[in-house]
């Protein structure tokens, strides 16, 4: 009887080493440091200039009255931003993914605008302190703070921007083709394994959240990233070193290995495919979840399974096309179970498909086992 499917696999949980260095690393005392010293070098800078040019020392009553509030004024305008910008985001990682959160906080557009709106209320401050000591500083902290209210508006658009499902989907595959394009170097060669795992969990999540709430887009965007990856990293693989396709302890605990027996572990091992594995488990859950509610989704699979497997020989061809055969009788148990006749059909026309294509590149052994599969399904 053909491979059947395996069930949805709860997100994958880092460990606590990991865990505790990411909560480390992201403690922003660097970023408040920055906005410190950026603060004291215009500051100084005032300073500076109203030494060079003595008319810029000489007191500004009307600079001293619009910023006598200027401290207070930026204060709110930095905590309504943090506000309404920490609601949104949210938001949208209670609806999608909750790596949203962290993308949003690492992006570097967001930590500089957020470090200009508190440097510029730190100078204010100072500014305020210092009275008329140095009008060249008080129009450094008009500048600043009006800067700072006319770019409010489009840092709300940029926000609104990052977050949208596809630009989210668009990052972590940008971010896991990084990683992967410096897996050969030994340094960052775990971090990158564990930025893949991590990204195949994210996408199926987006995509799982996006099915459930009728989101077709969002749905196939997701899926389509993952075969891109999956792509990507097929066409890579030749350059990663042996160390890379060994299933370590980390990869033990992951939960779409941890089940596994020592003998199924032993030739994901020997075969090298524990992406591959990995991405095509989640594809799977998605596909179960996908029967009959989101139609479009499930063939998308199923083209791209065939795809994948009637490609050009690239190293470990014949394990990966075995891998997409597991994963076209998968597809098929879960539609004939879901009692699904439309999706059934459509996918006996691609495993087809694929059936004459593997026999036209030679593949006999491949031809023969989809044969006696479609006998099964036949009499099934």
């Amino acid at each position: 009887m053909p491979d059947t499917a395996t069930a949805p696999t709860a997100p994958a949980h880092t460990e606590d080493g990991v865990r505790a260095h990411s909560l480390r690393a992201s403690f922003p005392l660097g970023q408040a440091l920055l906005i410190a010293s950026l603060a004291l070098l215009l500051l100084l800078l005032g300073w500076g200039l109203g030494r060079l040019f003595p008319g810029l020392m000489a007191p500004a009553p009307a600079l001293a009255e619009v910023l006598g509030n200027a401290g207070e004024i930026m204060a709110a305008v930095l905590a309504i931003a943090i506000t309404v910008v920490a609601i949104v985001v949210e938001l949208a990682a209670t609806r999608y993914s909750h790596r949203i959160t962290a993308l949003f906080l690492r992006a570097r557009t967001n930590r500089l605008i957020l470090s200009l709106f508190a440097g510029t209320a730190v100078l204010c401050i100072w500014a305020t302190a210092m009275g008329s000591a140095s009008a060249a500083s008080q129009w450094l902290a008009l500048g600043a703070m009006s800067l700072c209210l006319i770019l409010l508006l489009p840092y709300f658009t940029y926000v609104l921007n990052f977050i949208s499902p596809v630009a989210i989907i668009s990052q972590l595959s940008t971010n896991a083709l990084g990683a992967l394009r410096s897996a050969d170097a030994p340094a960052s060669r775990e971090a990158a394994r564990r930025l893949l795992r991590r990204t195949v969990e994210d996408l199926q999540d987006v995509a799982h959240k996006a099915i459930e709430q009728s989101e077709r887009s969002v749905a196939l965007a997701a899926s389509q990233a993952l075969f891109g990856l999956l792509h990507e990293y097929r066409v890579a693989r030749a350059n990663l070193p042996a160390s890379w396709f060994n299933l370590d302890e980390s990869l033990h605990r992951d939960p779409d290995f941890i089940s596994l027996e020592a003998d199924a572990l032993s030739g994901i091992n020997q075969e090298g495919l524990w992406l591959e594995l990995k991405l095509f488990r989640q594809l799977t859950a998605l596909f179960a979840q996908a029967v009959p509610r989101m139609r479009d989704v499930a063939q998308v699979i199923a083209i791209r399974t065939r795809e994948l497997a009637a490609e050009q020989p690239l190293g470990t061809a014949v394990p990966l096309q075995r891998l997409c055969l597991q994963a076209f009788n998968s597809y098929l148990r879960t539609s004939i179970n879901a009692r699904d006749p439309r999706t059934s059909y459509y996918l006996l026309s691609q495993y087809r498909a694929l059936a004459q294509q593997l026999a036209l590149q030679g593949e006999r052994a491949l031809t023969r086992e989809i044969a006696q599969h479609f006998q099964y399904y036949g009499q099934l």
